[in-house]
Formats: structure tokens, sequence, C-alpha cells
């Protein structure tokens, strides 16, 4: 239980750094209230309790997925306040995806990177979904949800997961979206969204669900996941 808690006080710890960071070098009023932070200290224990889950109680795999879960969390918050994400976010997701991907290529974590797939083909599937993220889907949406897709993707791949797996968290990503907006009837007739909101709340959320998933349900399902 200790892990959890450590967990979660990473986590708050990254995202309240990044507050306190950009309070000192942006001009926007980024002040956390206090019912904000209650929920942020909530969103914190969800993350650690999925953070612990999908590790397996693993030292070093529980911290950086700690920290990755604290960038995540914090880029919500800013592109859901004032549509920007920092670019220093995605300097410490992306060194934490990569050292995530790293650990799997070199150490033996037969409990953790569970797969079936060559390295080799996971690898080249990972490169050619971030050359699709980074120069093709940039034109559909910002740049900021590419580098998201890119981030998850590295710990996706380090967790066993392969292109069909990225397309997923896409597929998820979007859905999500589509069916939040249409309940708030902000969809106009082309299928477009009358106001523009946050992207990454879904991005962020469908990642967990998925890498969740993947350690919950049955090897069958698991199999589909890592195609």
């Amino acid at each position: 239980m200790a892990i959890v808690f450590f967990c979660w006080g990473v986590i708050y710890g990254v995202v309240s750094a990044g507050i306190f960071l950009i309070q000192n070098m942006d001009e926007e009023d980024w002040t956390i209230k206090r019912k904000e932070r209650v929920i942020l200290f909530g969103c914190s224990g969800i993350n650690s309790f999925l953070v612990c889950h999908v590790s397996r109680m693993e030292g070093v795999a529980a911290f950086m997925l700690s920290v990755l879960a604290g960038c995540l969390l914090f880029a919500c918050i800013t592109d859901g306040r004032a549509c920007v994400v920092f670019q220093f976010t995605w300097w410490v997701a992306g060194a934490v995806g990569g050292g995530l991907l790293y650990r799997s290529y070199t150490t033996d974590c037969t409990a953790l990177w569970t797969t079936d797939f060559p390295q080799e083909q996971r690898l080249l599937s990972l490169l050619f979904y971030i050359v699709l993220q980074e120069v093709i889907f940039c034109n559909a949406y910002g740049r900021a949800d590419c580098h998201a897709f890119v981030v998850c993707a590295l710990v996706g791949s380090a967790f066993g997961m392969n292109f069909l797996g990225y397309l997923i968290h896409m597929i998820l990503a979007f859905s999500g979206l589509a069916i939040t907006q249409a309940f708030r009837h902000n969809i106009n007739q082309k299928g477009n969204l009358k106001q523009p909101v946050a992207f990454l709340p879904y991005i962020t959320i469908s990642f967990w669900a998925l890498l969740y998933a993947v350690y919950s349900a049955q090897n069958g399902i698991i199999t589909i996941l890592n195609i």
C-alpha cells in the first residue's frame, strides 16, 4: 500500500511543480483554487492506483509511470484551461517514455513486458507510427496532441503493444471526444466541432483505459491488442 501513496505523491508533485514553473514564466494566471486542488488530488489518486496496477508494484516502473501520469495530467490541465501545452511537458514525458522503452529492451522484465512480437517488429511499427503522427496527422489536430499520442505509443510499446494497439488508442480517444461533444450538441452538420475543446483529456483517459485493459483482460484480448 505504501507504493500507492508514493506514486500518488509523485504524480501530485509533478503537476504542482509544473504549475509552479509556469506561474513564474507565463503571463496567464495559473492559480489553482482550493476546489481545483481537491479535484487534482483525487485525479492523482486515481492515476496512482492505475500506475500501481499496470506496473505490478515494480518500483522503477511505478516511479517512471507516475512521472508520466503527472505530465499527462498537467498537460490536460493547461490544455483544458488555456488550450496550450508547454513544450517542457513533452521533454519530460518523452524522456520517461523512452526510458521505459529502453528498459523493456535491455532488462529481464518478463513480469512487466509481455508480448509475443519480436523487438524489431515492435520498434519498426513504433517508428512508423511516430512518422505518421508528426508528419501527417499533425495536419488533422494540434501538435501537442501528436506529441501525446507519440509518448503514449512509446510507453505502450514498452508494454508489448504494437501498431494495432496504437490505432485502438486513437479510435478510443476520438470516439470519446465524438460521443461527449454529441451529447453537448457541439458538433455541426459537417461533423466538425462548433467550439474547440481540449483533446488531451480524451487521449489520456483512453490511454490508461487501454493499458489497464491489456493487464486485466484474458490472453486472447491481450493478443488482439498486441497485433
